[in-house]
């Protein structure tokens, strides 16, 4: 079993078009930036296992595109009607790298 630690998830750089989905200790993590804030979060929907990296964005609130279930971000991936949250990882910019800890 791999120790929690911080790695790099991508280069600042990749986030300017939006989110960005990578493989992390066997895990697909989605990242992204919204106004100056970075977040990071699993790619699978706490609901139905839906593909988050494909959720629509609003500010730092999440839809789901299976169910619409909506995350917020900003609340520690809080589902907005008190369900499952979605699971989110502390994330950092260190230099030009995006690193989370897992």
């Amino acid at each position: 079993m791999d120790t929690e630690a911080w790695r790099k998830g991508c280069d600042i750089e990749e986030l300017a078009d939006g989110a960005r989905l990578v493989e992390i200790a066997r895990r697909k993590v989605v990242i992204m930036k919204a106004g100056d804030r970075l977040f990071a979060f699993n790619d699978l929907c706490a609901h139905s296992g839906g593909p988050m990296h494909r959720a629509e964005v609003e500010g730092t609130v999440l839809t789901c595109p299976l169910h619409g279930w909506r995350f917020d971000l900003a609340r520690d991936g809080e589902e907005l009607h008190g369900f499952r949250p979605l699971a989110v990882y502390p994330v950092r910019q260190s230099g030009d790298s995006v690193e989370v800890f897992l």
